[in-house]
C-alpha cells in the first residue's frame, strides 16, 4: 500500500537502533517483533520513529508489549527531543496542524467509514473526491488496499488516526447524524441493489462486495435501527440474510437477526410489528437449517400470524416454506405436503421464482422422505430448471446435490457423481463450505461403494477438514459418521468408534431425532463389528425403537438391514425374522442393493415351514405396530 517505503525505512530505524547496543545482533524473535510493532502502528514514519528510540533500554518483544497494552504511552527517552514526538497523541496533534482546514475536515468526514472503503462511497458519502484521497495517501494519512482490478481497490485510515480525528470533530461541535445518515442510506442501497444479483448470475460478485463491506453494513443497520428507519431495514433483512446463508454463516446471521429484534422499542407501529415479525421468520430459517427444530417453531408461532395479518404473501410465503421444512425435517409429513403446497401457490401468486425455485426443491425432499423417489426426481429437475434458468448458483448447488442423492439410491451411481460433482465445483465457486463438504461426503459414499477405500478416506477426510475449520457442529458430525464408516470397512476399528462417538455426541447435542438414530445405528455397527457386540446391540436396538416411534421408515430400514447384516451367521432366526418385518412393512425400496429373494432362500432353509409362519406372522404384527 503507499506506506509501504516508509514502513521499510522505520523498520531499518529499529534495526539500527539495535545495532547501536553493545555486542547486540537482532535475532529471528527480534525481526519478528521488529515487524509487528511496524503493522501495530500501520506505517506511520513518525510513531515507528519514537518507537525505535525505545531501543536503548528494552527488546523489541518488550516495546511491542508496551505499544499493544497503550499505544498513547509510546514517550521519548529523549529530553532534546521535539514536543511533537514526545506520545502518539503529541504526534498525531502535530500532523493534525500541519493540514489545511480542508484537509481536517476530509479526515474527519472519513472516519464514519468501519474498515476499508471504495472510492465511490468516499465520493458518495464524503464527499471526498479521488484526488483528495490520493493527497492523503501522500501524507501517509491514508492507505491503499488493492485487489484484482481497479473496481476492487478501497481505502483504509489508520485505526488511531481515525479515533483522533473522531475526538477533533466532537471538539469543533461537528454533527454525526448527516454523516450517518448518509452512510446508511450508501450501505442500505449497497443491500437492496444487490438482492437480484444475490439471487442470479452475478451471485459470487454481489457477495464478495458485501463480504468487503459487512463492517459498513453493521454501521449502517444499527443506525438506521437508531433512526427508527424501520421501512428501510425491512428491505435489507432478505439480502443480508441471503448473504448469511451463501457464506455459511447461519448463527452469525441468527445472531444478528436477534440481536436487531430485542433491540426494536416496545411498541405496535406498524412499521415495528412488521419489521420484527421478518426477523423473527428470517432468524426461524436459519434455525431450521442448523436443525434446532423447536426453537425455529416458537418464532414461526409469533411471525407467521403477523404476515398473514399485514397481508404480506410474500413474507407468509417464506413463512410458511420454513414451517413446512421443519414439519417435513420432524416427521409430520402430511403437514409439510400441505405447507409447501400453500407456499408454491404464494410464491407463483406474487411471481417469485427464486423461492419458487426453492419450495420445488424441498416438495422433492418431502417425497424422497417417504420414499417415492421417482416423483422426487420429478421435482428436482424443475428446480434445477428454474435454477439455471435464473443463475442461481447457490439454489442450484443444493437441488444438485439432493437429486444426486436420489439417483444414488435408485441405484444410478453415475448420473449421482456427475450431480455431486457439478454441485461441488459450484460451491468451491461460490466458497460455500457447507455444500463443498456435503458434495465430498456424498462422493465419499459412492467410492465406499466402490470399494475404493482410499478413495473413500481423502473424500471425507476433506470433508471434515472443511467444516472443522468452520465450527459447523452439525456438519462436522455428519463428516465424522461417514469417515467412521470409511475407517470402520478399512478395519481400523479403533478409529472409527472413536469418530462414531464424536459424531454422536455432537448430535445428541442438537435437535433432529433422525440424525441421532442414525449416528447411534451406526456407532452400534461399527462396535458389533470390533467384537464388541453387547454395547452395539444396545445401541442398535435404541435405534431401532426410536425409529418405530418416530416413523421413520428409511432410518428402520437401515437398521433392520444392519442388523440383518450382523446376525445372519450367528442368528439366521432372527436375521429371517427382521427380513420379514423388512417385506410386510414395504421397506425394501429405502434399501440401496439389498437383494431380498436370495436372503430369504438362505435363511429360510434352516426354518421348517411351521417355523417360518411364525416369524411372518410376528412380523406382520410388528407391522402394524409400527404403521399405527
Amino acid at each position: 500500500h503507499g506506506c509501504v517505503g516508509a514502513v521499510n525505512e522505520q523498520k531499518a530505524k529499529l534495526r539500527h537502533g539495535q545495532r547501536r547496543q553493545t555486542r547486540f545482533a537482532p535475532g529471528p524473535a527480534d525481526r519478528q517483533a521488529i515487524r509487528a510493532i511496524c503493522h501495530l502502528l500501520e506505517g506511520m514514519p513518525l510513531a515507528i520513529e519514537l518507537a525505535a528510540s525505545w531501543t536503548r533500554a528494552l527488546s523489541p518483544q518488550a516495546i511491542l508489549d508496551e505499544i499493544t497494552g497503550d499505544l498513547n504511552v509510546l514517550r521519548s527517552l529523549h529530553r532534546d527531543t521535539p514536543e511533537r514526538q514526545r506520545s502518539l497523541h503529541a504526534v498525531l496533534e502535530a500532523t493534525w496542524r500541519m493540514l489545511s482546514r480542508r484537509e481536517q475536515r476530509q479526515l474527519q468526514a472519513l472516519t464514519i467509514f468501519r474498515g476499508s472503503f471504495e472510492r465511490r462511497a468516499a465520493a458518495a458519502v464524503a464527499d471526498v473526491s479521488l484526488f483528495d484521497l490520493a493527497a492523503l495517501i501522500d501524507k501517509s494519512l491514508l492507505y491503499r488496499l488493492q485487489g484484482e482490478g481497479e473496481e476492487l481497490d478501497r481505502y483504509r485510515l489508520h485505526e488511531q488516526l481515525r479515533h483522533f480525528a473522531e475526538a477533533q470533530a466532537r471538539n469543533d461541535g461537528a454533527a454525526p447524524l448527516r454523516a450517518g445518515d448518509r452512510h446508511a442510506a450508501h450501505y442500505a442501497g449497497l443491500l437492496t441493489d444487490a438482492l437480484p444479483a444475490l439471487q442470479g448470475e452475478a451471485q459470487q460478485q454481489a457477495v464478495a462486495q458485501i463480504q468487503a463491506e459487512v463492517e459498513n453494513v453493521y454501521a449502517a443497520w444499527r443506525h438506521l435501527q437508531a433512526q427508527g428507519a424501520w421501512e428501510r431495514l425491512a428491505a435489507c433483512v432478505e439480502p443480508l440474510s441471503l448473504f448469511f446463508k451463501i457464506r455459511s454463516w447461519m448463527e452469525s446471521g441468527r445472531q444478528f437477526f436477534q440481536e436487531a429484534e430485542l433491540a426494536l422499542p416496545a411498541g405496535f407501529a406498524p412499521g415495528l410489528v412488521h419489521l420484527r415479525a421478518r426477523l423473527q421468520l428470517f432468524q426461524a430459517s436459519f434455525l431450521e437449517q442448523m436443525g434446532r427444530f423447536q426453537e425455529a417453531s416458537e418464532l414461526l408461532a409469533q411471525g407467521l400470524p403477523v404476515a398473514v395479518a399485514h397481508r404480506d404473501r410474500s413474507l407468509e410465503m417464506f413463512g410458511l416454506n420454513v414451517q413446512a421444512t421443519v414439519a417435513a425435517k420432524t416427521g409430520a409429513f402430511e403437514d409439510a405436503a400441505t405447507g409447501f403446497e400453500d407456499a408454491l401457490a404464494a410464491a407463483r401468486e406474487v411471481g417469485d421464482r427464486f423461492r419458487e425455485a426453492g419450495i420445488l426443491n424441498n416438495l422433492g425432499i418431502l417425497c424422497e422422505l417417504q420414499n417415492q423417489l421417482a416423483r422426487a426426481m420429478e421435482w428436482y429437475d424443475q428446480s434445477i430448471r428454474l435454477h439455471r434458468s435464473m443463475g442461481d448458483d447457490h439454489g442450484l448447488a443444493i437441488a444438485l446435490e439432493n437429486r444426486g442423492v436420489c439417483a444414488e439410491r435408485l441405484m444410478l451411481d453415475d448420473v449421482a457423481w456427475n450431480m455431486f460433482s457439478e454441485s461441488l465445483a459450484i460451491c468451491r465457486r461460490l466458497a460455500y463450505p457447507e455444500g463443498i463438504s456435503r458434495a465430498l461426503n456424498n462422493l465419499g459414499v459412492i467410492a465406499l461403494e466402490r470399494e475404493q477405500l482410499d478413495e473413500a478416506r481423502r473424500l471425507s477426510q476433506e470433508a471434515a477438514d472443511v467444516m472443522e475449520r468452520t465450527g459447523k457442529e452439525m456438519q462436522i458430525a455428519y463428516s465424522l459418521r461417514y469417515l467412521s464408516g470409511v475407517e470402520s470397512r478399512a478395519g481400523n476399528t479403533d478409529r472409527a468408534i472413536e469418530l462414531g462417538q464424536r459424531s454422536l455426541a455432537i448430535f445428541g447435542q442438537h435437535e433432529g431425532e433422525e440424525s441421532i438414530i442414525t449416528a447411534r445405528a451406526a456407532l452400534g455397527q461399527v462396535l458389533w463389528q470390533a467384537g464388541q457386540m453387547g454395547e452395539g446391540k444396545q445401541l442398535l436396538l435404541r435405534s431401532l425403537d426410536s425409529s418405530v416411534e418416530n416413523s421413520w421408515p428409511a432410518a428402520l430400514a437401515e437398521i433392520l438391514r444392519t442388523f440383518i447384516d450382523l446376525c445372519r451367521e450367528d442368528d439366521p432366526r432372527l436375521a429371517y425374522t427382521l427380513l420379514c418385518w423388512l417385506e410386510y412393512a414395504d421397506l425394501f425400496t429405502y434399501l440401496r442393493r439389498f437383494r431380498p429373494e436370495p436372503l430369504f432362500q438362505a435363511l429360510a432353509r434352516h426354518r421348517a415351514p411351521a417355523e417360518q409362519e411364525e416369524r411372518r406372522a410376528w412380523a406382520r404384527e410388528q407391522t402394524d405396530r409400527s404403521l399405527a
